[in-house]
C-alpha cells in the first residue's frame, strides 16, 4: 500500500470517527429536545386551548412528532453502528487496539476491573446498571411519551 492510499484511509477514519461522535451527540440531544418540546406543547394546550377537539388534534400531532423523533433516533443509531463497524474494520486491518464503544464490548473490557474492585453487593448493582443500553432507555422514553399522550387523548 502506498503512502497516498494510507493517507486516504487515515482521513476516512478521522471523518468516520467525527461522524460517530456527532451521531452520539444527536442521540442524547434528540430525546431531551423531544421531551422538552412535548411538555411545552402539553402545557400550552392545557393552559390556553379550551376546545376539546382542538386539544385532541394537537395531541395527535404531538404523537406524530414523537414517533418521527423516535424513527430519527433509530436511523441515527443505525448510522452510528455502521460507523462503528468501519472503525473496527480499519483497526483490525492495521492491528490497532480497539477501544470499546458498544455496551457489550465495554462490559467485557471492564470485567477484569469489576472482579478486582466490585466484589460487594453495591459493586454488582453498579455493574448491572452499566449493562443497560442508553439507546434502549431512549426507546422506552419515547414509548412512555406516546402512551401518556394516548392516555390524555382518551381520558381528558
Amino acid at each position: 500500500m502506498g503512502r497516498e492510499q494510507f493517507e486516504v484511509i487515515v482521513e476516512q477514519y478521522k471523518r468516520c470517527y467525527n461522524e460517530w461522535k456527532h451521531y452520539d451527540t444527536l442521540l442524547w440531544q434528540i430525546p431531551f429536545s423531544t421531551s422538552v418540546a412535548t411538555r411545552t406543547v402539553l402545557t400550552l394546550v392545557y393552559r390556553w386551548v379550551e376546545e376539546m377537539i382542538v386539544r385532541k388534534i394537537l395531541m395527535l400531532n404531538l404523537i406524530l412528532f414523537v414517533l418521527l423523533m423516535m424513527v430519527l433516533a433509530i436511523k441515527i443509531r443505525l448510522f452510528q453502528i455502521a460507523r462503528t463497524s468501519f472503525l473496527k474494520e480499519v483497526e483490525r486491518n492495521y492491528k490497532i487496539k480497539h477501544l470499546p464503544v458498544e455496551t457489550k464490548e465495554a462490559l467485557a473490557y471492564l470485567e477484569r476491573e469489576r472482579q478486582n474492585n466490585c466484589n460487594g453487593v453495591f459493586g454488582k448493582i453498579v455493574f448491572r446498571i452499566y449493562s443497560i443500553r442508553a439507546f434502549h432507555l431512549q426507546l422506552i422514553m419515547y414509548s412512555v411519551l406516546i402512551g401518556t399522550l394516548i392516555y390524555l387523548i382518551i381520558f381528558t
